[in-house]
């Protein structure tokens, strides 16, 4: 159901209307009137309507079926990004893969972004992402419920408003029919997914644990062997669960820098 996926408005009863100028509800009830209300909301409201008019939804049931498709979609991707990191397929700017739990917490904002830089490598997918451009509009959606949910809660809201715009853009960008607008907007969503994954309170630690790494290479007698160190890292940063995890690090950094056991 799309009310359960939509917590501070409906989509539909709030864009699906030319002549309605505030956000409704599940229930079909309409927030004050926008003139009542800050800039703030106004520029949400506008961004989402922007969003929905690009979607050209014919009536509910397409809505619903189309917001169900997209769903589907983002677990299907997800699925996808989690398999290619279980596969160490999936590398962060260390050379070092990314552990497969990282992408199951993400938004679907982030798993676009990581679908997005995966398409572009390979031009045989490049028309079937044209064709999911309607995700990032329906990203843009779920964004702004997260943005008037913060704002009802003084809370976050101005990161999902970002969001919620870049989704847009990105959207605009794909349909623009300019490489340069879309290039732009890939490689701005790439750097993007970078910051925020270098943000992640694991990737903070991860970084401290590759001082230690290297601090141990220039002493080897610091460890005996990888399960050692991974032990001794475990106790020191609260963040990081798996021993595991840590041993790959090493050896992704060892094999960058052409090391062996």
């Amino acid at each position: 159901m799309i009310n359960d996926e939509f917590l501070m408005y409906d989509p539909y009863l709030t864009f699906s209307d030319p002549s309605n100028d505030s956000f409704v509800d599940s229930a079909g009830k309409p927030t004050p009137p926008l003139v009542a209300r800050g800039a703030d909301e106004w520029t949400l409201w506008a961004i989402g309507r922007e969003a929905y008019d690009l979607l050209e939804i014919a009536d509910k049931s397409d809505f619903t079926t189309r917001f169900g498709n997209h769903r589907a979609d983002i677990k299907t991707w997800r699925d996808l990004l989690i398999k290619r990191a279980k596969d160490g397929k999936m590398l962060d700017q260390d050379g070092a893969q990314i552990d497969p739990s990282y992408f199951r917490s993400q938004p679907t904002l982030e798993l676009l972004h990581g679908i997005w830089s995966i398409f572009d490598k390979y031009s045989k997918f490049r028309f079937q992402y044209k064709y999911k451009v309607e995700n990032f509009l329906f990203a843009c959606l779920e964004e702004l419920d997260n943005s008037l949910l913060g704002l009802k809660a003084h809370n976050d809201a101005v990161a999902a408003a970002v969001a919620a715009s870049n989704a847009l853009a990105n959207a605009q960008a794909i349909t623009s029919g300019s490489e340069v607008y879309e290039k732009v907007r890939s490689d701005m969503a790439r750097k993007a997914a970078i910051e925020r994954h270098n943000r992640d309170p694991k990737q903070v630690e991860k970084r401290l644990v590759f001082d230690c790494y290297k601090e141990w290479r220039a002493k080897p007698e610091r460890y005996k062997s990888k399960a050692e160190f991974a032990r001794d890292m475990l106790e020191k940063y609260p963040h990081l669960k798996s021993h595991k995890t840590i041993e790959d690090w090493v050896r992704g950094w060892d094999k960058k820098a052409q090391l062996k056991d």
